[in-house]
């Protein structure tokens, strides 16, 4: 089922954000918004389709702002056939960017390191920090 209800749009524009925290709630509400005034087909798919291609596209370093989200792509290919080409599988990351790991947070890329947009959430690690080593005793944070 699309997208039906405020919690629905909230949870989609929370998970985007905290991805991309540089992309403001308003941008990608208004991105959602328009979309849906002009009648985008795209959300008319099932709203686990639309988080899956949001959340690729939000993680592709690439993407420079939340317009493309609702725009036809590669990330839209959810059907079940597998990935699309060149994104590995299991981090929807496209394997053709070359990516940096985060030095503190295993598994995660350093541009967009889900740990450190957790820490910096939880005020543990200042923003500045976010996909750079960060000690809180060095850096004077812990009390």
């Amino acid at each position: 089922m699309p997208i039906e209800t405020k919690p629905q749009i909230d949870a989609l524009i929370n998970v985007i954000v905290l991805l991309r925290p540089e992309w403001n709630r308003a941008g990608v509400f208004s991105v959602l918004k328009k979309a849906h005034e002009e009648g985008n087909p795209l959300l008319l798919r099932p709203f686990e389709d639309i988080v899956v291609a949001c959340t690729r596209k939000a993680a592709d370093p690439k993407t420079r702002g939340p317009a493309p989200l609702l725009m036809e792509g590669r990330h839209w290919d959810t059907n079940g056939s597998g990935p699309a080409p060149n994104v590995h599988p299991d981090t929807g990351y496209d394997t053709t960017v070359p990516v940096e790991p985060c030095p503190d947070h295993e598994g995660w890329s350093a541009h967009n390191c889900g740990g450190c947009a957790a820490d910096i959430l939880a005020g543990l690690r200042p923003p500045e920090y976010k996909g750079l080593p960060y000690d809180p005793h060095k850096h004077g944070r812990v009390s």
